[in-house]
């Protein structure tokens, strides 16, 4: 997400879009871990499991960029 908000402010300015603004809402990221099976919910970026301690995870869910709402207003000429 801060890759994406820093391009988007990058690349914005000197064009119609310069006073646009790029709100993002993360989900929780949800992991399993394949040793021992247990899921479970990070918000930083080590992808440990929280019960056994193994770095043995996949991403179930959260991993994805979904844009639910794009509103926009033009100026009237």
């Amino acid at each position: 997400p801060c890759l994406l908000k820093t391009a988007f402010d990058t690349f914005k300015e000197g064009t119609i879009a310069e006073r646009a603004e790029l709100q993002l809402i993360p989900d929780p990221l949800s992991l399993k871990c394949k040793s021992c099976d247990t899921c479970f919910e990070v918000d930083r970026i080590v992808f440990k499991c929280t019960n056994c301690g193994s770095l043995n995870v996949e991403v179930r869910n959260g991993g994805e960029l979904i844009l639910e709402r794009l509103e926009m207003e033009c100026p009237d000429d």
